[in-house]
């Protein structure tokens, strides 16, 4: 487990990220998302487009907006956002979510950013800590992403997958109002070009022809196999450790209060800490207190 010297978020803070768990809790919406009521869309802001068609020197660096267009009417308290890039194009995350998100009305504390596919990548932020949460009407850039484009010509059409996909589940693009409705706002893509882009493979005509492999020998059977004594717990299965980094932090604590407060429906360790049978608030304040050095493990 990590080791800070620091109070990290500090006991102030730990009661609040539990009262506004539990407000959340009280509040959620469980109906389905509701398409209406916003927008978001992606740009390139340092490539060269035609529409939503964008192209970028093979290699280069640039630049992904995510932008929120139209917002419900009543304002918005939660956005989140879950973006597939393709396996041509190579994410260039920032230190910290709250790095990339330009929302203005976003609380840094629990801006939350996780890598939760192999090209996709999910981010969200609340308005506030402590109900009420601030209705917010901005409009403007949520989040910009950096990115650099393959080396060889290639096309990558880049997604906003929405909340209720079978990849980003309940993770996926979405914005809730100030009653916490959920909405899918229209969405729109963008591609982008390294270079020429990319063609479409050529299929070939003769398949390829068929060896046969040679007879096998007999394999002698080791007569006895060693087993360990100890079977080591993988770095992934260490308790605490929600996002799988290899640390127990802040950030872990973040993602037991969303899974409380129902705005992620899983969790990829398990977040009973205190191993009471359940997860709640409790095991997140066990988690900020052993990150801020008052508890030397949060795990029973």
């Amino acid at each position: 487990m990590k080791s800070r010297s620091s109070m990290g978020f500090g006991i102030a803070v730990i009661i609040a990220l539990i009262a506004v768990t539990a407000f959340m809790a009280s509040q959620i919406d469980t109906t389905s998302a509701e398409v209406a009521d916003g927008a978001m869309s992606l740009t390139v802001p340092d490539g060269t487009c035609a529409g939503t068609t964008c192209a970028v020197a093979p290699g280069a660096d640039f630049t992904i907006d995510i932008g929120l267009d139209a917002v419900p009417e009543n304002g918005y308290i939660l956005v989140q956002t879950w973006i597939d890039y393709g396996s041509d194009l190579v994410y260039n995350p920032a230190a910290a979510a709250a790095d990339e998100i330009s929302w203005p009305d976003c609380v840094t504390a629990v801006a939350v950013r996780d890598q939760l596919a192999a090209t996709g990548v999910n981010h969200g932020c609340l308005s506030g800590l402590i109900p009420p949460l601030l209705a917010s009407m901005y409009t403007g850039t949520f989040a910009s992403l950096a990115f650099t484009c393959s080396a060889s010509d290639s096309t990558t059409e880049v997604v906003l997958v929405p909340v209720g996909d079978d990849v980003a589940l309940t993770n996926g693009t979405a914005i809730k109002d100030i009653n916490n409705k959920e909405f899918v706002p229209a969405i729109t893509n963008v591609t982008i070009n390294c270079g020429a882009g990319g063609g479409d493979t050529p299929v070939p005509t003769t398949p390829p022809v068929a060896t046969t492999p040679p007879a096998a020998t007999d394999t002698p059977q080791p007569t006895d196999t060693p087993q360990p004594t100890d079977t080591p717990v993988p770095p992934d299965e260490l308790c605490g450790d929600l996002n799988k980094d290899g640390g127990v932090d802040s950030r872990d604590a973040l993602w037991v209060l969303w899974f409380v407060a129902g705005l992620v429906s899983e969790l990829d360790n398990d977040g009973d800490v205190n191993g009471d049978g359940s997860v709640t608030a409790v095991d997140a304040s066990l988690i900020l207190q052993a990150e801020a050095g008052l508890v030397e493990t949060p795990c029973a």
